[in-house]
């Protein structure tokens, strides 16, 4: 439950300040736009199976294209091991975040397109700098879709399987090991099904308190906008 919960902050936290600066961009007037728009969501629609494995093959020790350049740039001496003991969780929440980040600013492009232009040209005429404008009209415009959009990809990340799976095997260690990897191991390596039913269940309550806390968030919000 730590590795998923660290799992979970970092990449849902590092992904949202990607996804928002993508959104901020892409929401300007420039020359391609339409085509950046579509050529940034290939991480979020590339299949899990391709986009870890590719990933696995830039974290791995020997042949991976991370450490060849490390070394060849003499940051390191010795090829780093990403994807044994404590850097392999932390080897992917990076492809989780690369692999995510898209579908934040996707959401939060759609949300940006939908405040009023009048508010930022008043914000102008009083004389409001660009950060205050950030701070004092965009942030709280998008409060109630980023709170959703928080806590569904909460959800997700809580239940991520296809990551760790892929990259790391059945069995990714303590350092890394994850509720959805425990329960495969436990109850269809190891045969001990009622400690993996068990652990299901857990697990299962947990996400159950992440999606009743989500449908009140997104409840409310559609209240204060009717209202």
């Amino acid at each position: 439950m730590g590795n998923i919960t660290l799992y979970t902050i970092v990449t849902i936290g590092i992904g949202y300040i990607v996804g928002l600066a993508v959104a901020l961009l892409l929401n300007r007037q420039f020359v391609g736009r339409t085509l950046v728009r579509g050529l940034i969501l290939l991480p979020y629609i590339t299949p899990d199976s391709v986009a870890y494995n590719v990933w696995r093959f830039i974290f791995q020790s020997r042949i991976g294209i991370l450490n060849r350049y490390l070394v060849q740039w003499g940051l390191v001496t010795e090829p780093p091991i990403w994807l044994v003991g404590p850097p392999a969780l932390w080897a992917v929440t990076i492809a989780a975040i690369w692999k995510g980040w898209p579908f934040t600013a996707l959401i939060l492009l759609a949300a940006l397109q939908k405040i009023p232009q009048e508010l930022y040209e008043a914000a102008r005429v009083d004389g409001a700098s660009p950060w205050q404008q950030f701070t004092k009209i965009t942030m709280p415009q998008l409060k109630s879709v980023s709170t959703s959009l928080i806590l569904m990809t909460s959800l997700w990340s809580f239940n991520s399987f296809n990551s760790f799976y892929i990259m790391l095997g059945r069995d990714p260690g303590v350092a890394a090991e994850v509720p959805s990897t425990l329960i495969l191991r436990e109850a269809f390596t190891n045969l001990k099904y009622g400690l993996g039913s068990a652990l299901s269940i857990v697990l299962m309550l947990v996400l159950l308190v992440i999606t009743i806390v989500y449908l009140r968030v997104t409840r409310g919000a559609a209240g204060a906008e009717e209202v």
